[in-house]
Order: structure tokens, then C-alpha cells, then sequence
């Protein structure tokens, strides 16, 4: 089950293998596409679902299974990338029926942020500065029904929630990282998915 992909700032690309709990590195290689690297297993039933890159070079990858955020390093040396540690997506933990979604980084990488499906809240963790050591902080209410992607922009924080049919926005504290009170909820049958259009200002120059 592949399920996302991102491209690392050294011009490969990760991808996700949700269903054998695999992190594969591929090369591109013009007029031939992609050609493996390496793979990289992770925890049996973690189920890796989606990633992000620190500024620091370390990834991050949420897992839907066992919702966690993995930190997988890279080595100077080789380029290959191994598993630094797993630590939970939320501060209070997981609850039945709970399944992780998206991860997403504050634009200076001191924060990320996981949405769960379920309990729908948003797990908010500290990241230090080489991307290397995250800890949960605290969860907040997503604002909806079934949290499957949101963005990160700007200072705010917009969460798409699938089955309640809305998009919910908060305006994240600089300091802390975590989101206010919700400021906009706009209605979009079923969203999955949130993409960037425009540059916005941040919220300091409104």
C-alpha cells in the first residue's frame, strides 16, 4: 500500500509502504525514472502513512496504526537513512478506535503537528532544532469530525475534516506553537486533502 511520497532535499524521493511498514528511498534518474536506493523497516503494524522533512535533514513519519511519529536519520557518510527512535503522537495517547492521518511542520521546524482520526484531534509535539529529538506536548480538539489532512501556513493551521464536511482554521501562537480558538470553519463536502494556491500574509501583518 503505497501511500505518499515526498522528495528530499538531496533529490531523492521517500515513499510510504503503509501495508509492509517500509520506507523506500528512490533515485531519479532521467529518461528511467525511479530506481530504488535502499528500504528501511520500521515497527511491524506501525503502518507508515505520511511524512515531512525537517529543516535539520532528519524525517519524520506518522504512523496510521500504531500513531506515532518516527524520526529516521540520515547518515553523512552513506545517505542511508536508519531509524532514530519512535515516540507517541499525542500527549495523552491513543484511544480506541484512533487512527493517525497527517503530520505537518511549523515553518521554522519547531513544531509539528499530527491529526487523529477518532478521538479527531490534533497532537502537537516540540521538535529540536536538528529534527533529531520530538516530544508530545499537548492534543487539541480538531474543531470537526475526522481530521484526514491539514496544512500548516503562514501561522495558521487549517484542518480538513472528511466526514464532517469542513475545513477549521486556528491561528497558532508563535511561542508555543499551539492553536487558539478555532476563527473560520468553512462547509466543503467530504475534504481530504488541503494544497497551497496563493502566497498569504502572515498574521502579523493583518
Amino acid at each position: 500500500r503505497a501511500h505518499a511520497s515526498l522528495m528530499l532535499d538531496d533529490g531523492r524521493v521517500m515513499t510510504t509502504d503503509l501495508g509492509h511498514d517500509l520506507l523506500r528511498v528512490w533515485n531519479y534518474v532521467p529518461d528511467h525514472g525511479l530506481r530504488l536506493d535502499h528500504e528501511l523497516a520500521l515497527p511491524r503494524d506501525s503502518g507508515p502513512r505520511h511524512l515531512v522533512q525537517h529543516p535539520g535533514g532528519s524525517v519524520l513519519v506518522v504512523t496510521e496504526y500504531s500513531i506515532e511519529v518516527a524520526m529516521v536519520q540520515r547518515s553523512p557518510e552513506s545517505g542511508t537513512f536508519s531509524l532514530a527512535g519512535m515516540v507517541p503522537a499525542t500527549a495523552a495517547g491513543a484511544r480506541p478506535g484512533d487512527f493517525a492521518a497527517e503530520i505537518a511542520l511549523a515553518a521554522d521546524g519547531r513544531h509539528a503537528y499530527v491529526g487523529v482520526r477518532g478521538s479527531n484531534r490534533i497532537g502537537v509535539l516540540e521538535v529540536d532544532a536538528d529534527g533529531d529529538v520530538v516530544r508530545p506536548v499537548a492534543d487539541v480538539p480538531s474543531g470537526g469530525d475526522w481530521p484526514r489532512h491539514h496544512l500548516v501556513r503562514n501561522g495558521w493551521l487549517h484542518v480538513a475534516h472528511e466526514r464532517s464536511g469542513d475545513v477549521v482554521t486556528y491561528r497558532l501562537d508563535p511561542a508555543t506553537g499551539l492553536p487558539g480558538e478555532a476563527v473560520a470553519r468553512v462547509d466543503v463536502a467530504s475534504p481530504t486533502t488541503l494544497v497551497p494556491a496563493a502566497d498569504m500574509p502572515s498574521p502579523r501583518n493583518q
